[in-house]
């Protein structure tokens, strides 16, 4: 069995703020309130379209600070979202 990726992959988000570790946190605190506010938006929002666009904004912040499974689970939901599946 394969090992799963790291929930946040470090080099990534220090090539993303090339090595500045204020940066790194001023990101990653950015992306934590994401965290915090788009989720609920994505499960229970109002209308399709907010939720699409919770998700997809989401899934960009993961992808940008490294975050690969948030990323992927996010661009599911977006996907089911879109297909009228969620």
């Amino acid at each position: 069995m394969a090992a799963a990726p790291p929930v946040l992959d470090r080099d990534h988000l220090a090539a993303q703020t090339f090595g500045d570790a204020g940066l790194a946190r001023e990101v990653l605190g950015l992306f934590r309130t994401q965290m915090r506010r788009l989720p609920p938006i994505v499960r229970a929002g109002e209308g399709a379209q907010a939720r699409m666009d919770a998700a997809h904004t989401l899934k960009g912040s993961a992808r940008g600070v490294g975050a690969a499974l948030v990323a992927a689970c996010a661009e599911a939901c977006e996907a089911d979202i879109r297909a009228g599946r969620a």
